[in-house]
């Protein structure tokens, strides 16, 4: 059973939180083409060629969040 929790998804990014981790949001790439850093060499599906997952804190991204916001 998974323990991620879906906050958004599409073919080429998975966003979600983990139940068991509440000071972080997670992002999965799919399919990255170019990378500076590889985090995962073997996907287990074989529609996916590769996938990079950044853990970013819940607070972190709060205050990404709210800088987007007060852009203009």
């Amino acid at each position: 059973m998974s323990t991620k929790s879906t906050i958004f998804h599409n073919n080429k990014l998975h966003f979600y939180k983990d139940v068991f981790d509440e000071e972080s949001v997670y992002l999965d790439l799919y399919d990255i083409e170019e990378a500076s850093i590889q985090i995962f060499t073997n996907y287990s599906s074989n529609d996916k060629k590769n996938k990079i997952t950044i853990k970013i804190e819940k607070k972190d991204f709060q205050s990404i969040i709210e800088k987007i916001k007060s852009i203009k």
